[in-house]
C-alpha cells in the first residue's frame, strides 16, 4: 500500500451550537408536497427525506464529533 491509500484517522470537531442551529432548521423545514409520480423518477420521495431528517434530529449521535 502506498501513502496515497493509506487511511489517516482525523477528529471532527463540531460545536454544540452548530448542532444546535441544524436541528432548528430542521424542524422549521417548509415540506413541499409528494410528487404525484411514486417512487424515484422524480427525486427522492418526500416520506424517505423526513425520515432522513428526523433521524438526523431525533437519533443520530453527534457526540463524538463534539469532542474532536
Amino acid at each position: 500500500m502506498n501513502s496515497i491509500d493509506a487511511i489517516e484517522p482525523f477528529k471532527l470537531s463540531i460545536e454544540d451550537a452548530a448542532l444546535t442551529d441544524l436541528k432548528r432548521r430542521l424542524a422549521d423545514t417548509r415540506w413541499p408536497e409528494s410528487a404525484p409520480v411514486p417512487g424515484w423518477e422524480q427525486g427522492v420521495p418526500l416520506q424517505e427525506l423526513q425520515k432522513l431528517c428526523a433521524y438526523w434530529s431525533n437519533s443520530y449521535d453527534c457526540g463524538g464529533a463534539r469532542r474532536g
